[in-house]
């Protein structure tokens, strides 16, 4: 049994979750590459880091910023690497591809969740952190939905690919 059998999300709607899949691809990939960008931007650039918002949130541009910088580019090139194998073991029928961005989303999910806490407790007197946590939380929603309709497509690639035996008495 799949938890979906359709997906759709707000940028996107599809019939089938393998369409889905392919495109929740395509957006892991090519929000990788923007948060890499991104990266390079504020380690290196000279960015502004002040908002609450950004990931880069309280880091000092001279000191810490190029290490939070590094650290960020590594996760996004394991992002940009799952979202890869994730297209391609949908393209290929291949589920074992599926498992490194299952278990880097869930992380992922895991970890906003979390922050979103953490502005919540921390900075509850400013009303732009509430703001930036349910912003936080309406990714982490997104994220989860897409994480459903690739565990969708799993479920439906184990169910095709296991062996049916029939045993008779």
């Amino acid at each position: 049994m799949t938890y979906l059998t359709a997906c759709w999300s707000p940028c996107w709607c599809y019939n089938n979750v393998k369409h889905g899949t392919i495109a929740v691809s395509i957006y892991t990939i090519v929000m990788s590459v923007i948060g890499m960008i991104y990266a390079l931007w504020i380690g290196w650039g000279g960015g502004d880091s002040n908002d609450l918002y950004t990931p880069f949130f309280e880091t000092d541009v001279r000191n810490s910023a190029k290490g939070l910088a590094v650290a960020f580019i590594i996760i996004c090139i394991f992002f940009l690497a799952s979202g890869l194998l994730l297209w391609r073991g949908t393209v290929k029928n291949i589920r074992g591809y599926f498992l490194p961005w299952i278990i880097l989303t869930s992380i992922l999910i895991l970890y906003t969740f979390v922050f979103g806490i953490f502005l919540v407790a921390r900075y509850y007197i400013d009303p732009r952190s509430v703001m930036a946590a349910v912003f936080n939380w309406l990714f982490t929603i997104t994220n989860a939905y897409f994480l459903l309709c690739v565990l969708s497509q799993y479920k439906i690639l184990k169910m095709y690919q296991s062996p049916h035996t029939l045993l008779y008495p």
